[in-house]
C-alpha cells in the first residue's frame, strides 16, 4: 500500500466490544501478541478496533526514502488512548513508525 502522502482521519472511538474474529486479527500486527516490539504468531483474544484502524491508516502512509519525506498523518486521538498505549504494543507501533504525538 504505502502510497498515501498525507491522511486526516478520525477514529471510531467509543466501542467497548472487541474484535475477535481470527481472520481480521491475523491481518494486523496489533492481532497479533507482541514480544520485544514484535507480532508473534500468537492471536490475541481480540483487539480494539481503533488500534486496528490506526495500524491500516498507518499502513497506508508513504514510505521515506533518501530522497524524500515519507507520509505524514494528522489524526484525531482521545486522551486517555494516548496514555493507555505509552505502556502498550500500541505506543511501540507508533515509536517506530515515527509519529509526533501533540497534546495541548
Amino acid at each position: 500500500m504505502t502510497s498515501i502522502d498525507v491522511i486526516t482521519t478520525n477514529p471510531p472511538f467509543g466501542t467497548q466490544i472487541k474484535d475477535t474474529r481470527k481472520e481480521v486479527l491475523a491481518a494486523y500486527d496489533l492481532g497479533h501478541k507482541i514480544v520485544d516490539g514484535e507480532p508473534t504468531s500468537e492471536l490475541l483474544d481480540g483487539q480494539d478496533p481503533d488500534k486496528l484502524f490506526v495500524e491500516r491508516d498507518i499502513s497506508y502512509l508513504k514510505d521515506a526514502t533518501d530522497s524524500s519525506d515519507g507520509g505524514r498523518m494528522v489524526i484525531v486521538l482521545e486522551k486517555d488512548w494516548i496514555l493507555i498505549t505509552r505502556s502498550g504494543s500500541t505506543g511501540r507501533v507508533v515509536m517506530v513508525t515515527d509519529i509526533l504525538l501533540v497534546i495541548h
